[in-house]
């Protein structure tokens, strides 16, 4: 709605992952947090989004 603030629809601390964490952290905090999708930030800053797909799928090649 125009007359809401950002702020007022944000989360106020999202779980996020930092860019240089591994993938294991990023499968904990997915799963502890019932995530399909984590922020991804470097230097306090967004960089991207982590999926359960982007996950799956690396491992899938790493494994494969």
């Amino acid at each position: 709605p125009p007359d809401r603030t950002i702020g007022a629809l944000m989360t106020p601390d999202p779980v996020v992952l930092r860019h240089d964490e591994t993938l294991a952290i990023a499968i904990n905090k997915m799963a502890v947090g019932g995530f399909r999708h984590i922020p991804m930030v470097k230097d306090g800053r967004p960089a991207g989004v982590v999926t359960a797909r982007d996950v799956f799928g690396h491992l899938a090649r790493s494994l494969g």
